[in-house]
Protein backbone atom coordinates (compact mmCIF):
# COMPACT_ATOMS: atom_id res chain seq x y z
CA UNK A 1 0.00 0.00 0.00
CA UNK A 2 2.71 2.14 0.86
CA UNK A 3 4.65 1.79 -2.06
CA UNK A 4 1.20 1.72 -4.25
CA UNK A 5 0.38 5.79 -2.89
CA UNK A 6 3.92 6.71 -3.67
CA UNK A 7 3.59 6.11 -7.08
CA UNK A 8 -0.32 7.92 -6.93
CA UNK A 9 2.31 10.73 -5.53
CA UNK A 10 4.54 10.99 -8.05
CA UNK A 11 2.01 10.54 -10.81
CA UNK A 12 -0.25 13.27 -9.51
CA UNK A 13 3.20 15.22 -9.64
CA UNK A 14 4.17 14.35 -13.03
CA UNK A 15 0.84 15.59 -14.23
CA UNK A 16 1.07 19.09 -12.55
CA UNK A 17 5.06 19.36 -13.40
CA UNK A 18 3.51 18.52 -17.14
CA UNK A 19 1.08 21.41 -17.37
CA UNK A 20 3.40 24.09 -15.41
CA UNK A 21 5.89 23.46 -18.05
CA UNK A 22 6.78 26.69 -20.38
CA UNK A 23 5.41 25.90 -23.70
CA UNK A 24 6.70 27.25 -26.86
CA UNK A 25 5.06 28.84 -30.41
CA UNK A 26 4.84 25.65 -31.72
CA UNK A 27 2.92 23.47 -29.18
CA UNK A 28 -0.28 24.89 -30.97
CA UNK A 29 -1.65 21.82 -31.98
CA UNK A 30 -5.10 20.14 -33.50
CA UNK A 31 -7.69 20.52 -30.79
CA UNK A 32 -8.48 16.97 -28.90
CA UNK A 33 -11.82 17.49 -29.21
CA UNK A 34 -14.31 20.31 -30.51
CA UNK A 35 -17.06 21.11 -28.33
CA UNK A 36 -20.54 20.49 -30.22
CA UNK A 37 -21.65 23.82 -28.56
CA UNK A 38 -19.05 26.41 -27.44
CA UNK A 39 -20.41 27.99 -24.02
CA UNK A 40 -17.75 29.45 -21.95
CA UNK A 41 -19.97 31.01 -19.07
CA UNK A 42 -20.83 34.54 -18.63
CA UNK A 43 -18.52 37.86 -18.67
CA UNK A 44 -17.89 39.42 -15.24
CA UNK A 45 -16.53 43.46 -14.79
CA UNK A 46 -18.58 44.34 -17.84
CA UNK A 47 -16.27 43.43 -20.52
CA UNK A 48 -18.17 42.48 -23.82
CA UNK A 49 -17.35 39.36 -25.68
CA UNK A 50 -18.39 38.20 -29.46
CA UNK A 51 -17.12 34.44 -30.28
CA UNK A 52 -17.86 35.19 -33.97
CA UNK A 53 -14.31 36.89 -33.14
CA UNK A 54 -10.72 35.88 -33.38
CA UNK A 55 -10.06 35.03 -29.90
CA UNK A 56 -7.50 33.98 -27.63
CA UNK A 57 -9.48 31.44 -24.86
CA UNK A 58 -7.56 30.99 -21.73
CA UNK A 59 -9.21 28.63 -19.14
CA UNK A 60 -8.04 28.75 -15.90
CA UNK A 61 -8.52 28.89 -11.98
CA UNK A 62 -7.78 31.12 -9.12
CA UNK A 63 -6.41 27.46 -7.51
CA UNK A 64 -3.81 27.06 -10.30
CA UNK A 65 0.07 28.33 -9.66
CA UNK A 66 0.60 27.87 -13.03
CA UNK A 67 -2.32 29.56 -14.35
CA UNK A 68 -2.04 32.34 -12.10
CA UNK A 69 1.90 33.04 -13.44
CA UNK A 70 0.77 33.36 -16.66
CA UNK A 71 -1.82 36.24 -16.08
CA UNK A 72 0.45 39.16 -16.44
CA UNK A 73 1.71 37.42 -19.53
CA UNK A 74 -1.68 37.08 -21.23
CA UNK A 75 -2.70 40.56 -20.15
CA UNK A 76 0.55 41.77 -21.99
CA UNK A 77 -0.47 40.08 -25.29
CA UNK A 78 -4.66 41.02 -24.57
CA UNK A 79 -2.74 44.52 -25.06
CA UNK A 80 -0.84 43.89 -28.54
CA UNK A 81 -3.44 41.61 -29.84
CA UNK A 82 -6.58 43.92 -29.48
CA UNK A 83 -8.74 44.87 -31.14
CA UNK A 84 -8.16 42.13 -34.12
CA UNK A 85 -8.03 39.33 -31.38
CA UNK A 86 -9.96 39.07 -27.62
CA UNK A 87 -8.64 37.31 -25.27
CA UNK A 88 -10.61 35.77 -22.53
CA UNK A 89 -9.85 33.96 -19.73
CA UNK A 90 -12.90 31.29 -18.48
CA UNK A 91 -12.83 30.39 -15.19
CA UNK A 92 -13.01 26.83 -14.43
CA UNK A 93 -15.52 25.41 -11.62
CA UNK A 94 -15.34 28.89 -9.62
CA UNK A 95 -18.23 31.10 -8.33
CA UNK A 96 -18.72 34.40 -8.87
CA UNK A 97 -17.76 35.60 -5.51
CA UNK A 98 -14.55 33.73 -5.53
CA UNK A 99 -13.22 35.65 -8.56
CA UNK A 100 -14.40 38.73 -7.78
CA UNK A 101 -12.08 37.87 -4.04
CA UNK A 102 -9.36 36.67 -5.64
CA UNK A 103 -9.50 40.06 -7.91
CA UNK A 104 -9.50 41.80 -5.23
CA UNK A 105 -6.50 40.40 -3.05
CA UNK A 106 -4.55 40.30 -6.60
CA UNK A 107 -4.92 43.89 -8.14
CA UNK A 108 -1.04 43.89 -9.35
CA UNK A 109 -2.90 40.65 -12.11
CA UNK A 110 -4.62 43.71 -14.07
CA UNK A 111 -7.46 41.28 -14.52
CA UNK A 112 -9.61 43.72 -15.97
CA UNK A 113 -7.53 45.40 -18.27
CA UNK A 114 -7.41 44.06 -21.49
CA UNK A 115 -8.68 40.33 -20.92
CA UNK A 116 -12.60 39.64 -20.58
CA UNK A 117 -13.21 37.53 -17.48
CA UNK A 118 -15.84 34.70 -17.74
CA UNK A 119 -17.14 32.43 -14.97
CA UNK A 120 -19.51 29.88 -14.98
CA UNK A 121 -17.58 27.18 -16.88
CA UNK A 122 -18.27 23.87 -14.82
CA UNK A 123 -15.08 21.10 -14.41
CA UNK A 124 -18.34 18.76 -16.04
CA UNK A 125 -17.81 21.04 -19.48
CA UNK A 126 -13.74 19.88 -19.55
CA UNK A 127 -14.28 16.54 -21.62
CA UNK A 128 -16.55 18.07 -23.98
CA UNK A 129 -13.44 20.51 -25.26
CA UNK A 130 -10.84 17.39 -24.56
CA UNK A 131 -8.94 19.09 -21.82
CA UNK A 132 -6.85 17.93 -19.34
CA UNK A 133 -5.79 20.06 -17.17
CA UNK A 134 -5.46 24.03 -16.67
CA UNK A 135 -4.37 25.92 -17.68
CA UNK A 136 -4.89 25.33 -21.43
CA UNK A 137 -5.65 27.43 -24.54
CA UNK A 138 -7.71 27.59 -27.76
CA UNK A 139 -7.86 29.44 -30.57
CA UNK A 140 -11.79 30.21 -32.01
CA UNK A 141 -12.80 32.16 -34.96
CA UNK A 142 -15.96 32.84 -36.20
CA UNK A 143 -17.45 30.05 -33.63
CA UNK A 144 -15.20 27.25 -34.38
CA UNK A 145 -12.13 25.94 -32.10
CA UNK A 146 -8.94 25.90 -34.26
CA UNK A 147 -6.06 25.12 -32.11
CA UNK A 148 -5.24 24.08 -28.97
CA UNK A 149 -2.05 24.66 -26.37
CA UNK A 150 -1.75 22.97 -23.25
CA UNK A 151 0.07 24.37 -20.08
CA UNK A 152 1.56 28.03 -20.07
CA UNK A 153 2.83 29.29 -22.98
CA UNK A 154 5.30 33.06 -23.08
CA UNK A 155 2.21 34.88 -24.00
CA UNK A 156 3.96 38.38 -23.99
CA UNK A 157 6.53 36.95 -26.28
CA UNK A 158 6.01 38.42 -30.08
CA UNK A 159 6.86 34.95 -31.52
CA UNK A 160 4.09 34.10 -29.83
CA UNK A 161 1.66 36.75 -30.91
CA UNK A 162 3.22 36.28 -34.65
CA UNK A 163 1.76 32.73 -34.53
CA UNK A 164 -1.69 33.24 -32.85
CA UNK A 165 -2.22 35.49 -35.63
CA UNK A 166 -1.15 33.34 -38.46
CA UNK A 167 -3.35 30.41 -37.02
CA UNK A 168 -6.02 32.92 -36.96
CA UNK A 169 -5.50 34.13 -40.17
CA UNK A 170 -4.62 37.83 -39.80
CA UNK A 171 -1.63 40.03 -40.50
CA UNK A 172 1.12 40.68 -38.86
CA UNK A 173 0.28 44.74 -37.01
Amino acid sequence: KMQQSHFVFALFVGLIASFSSISNADEWTDPNKKPNNITLGTQLFGQEIDLSKPSLVNFWATWCAPCIKEIPDLQEAARALTPEIQVLLVNVGESEKQIRFFADSKPELELTNGTAVLQGFEFSALPDWGMRGLPTSYLIDDGKVLKQAEGILEWADSGVQQTIRQHLGLASP
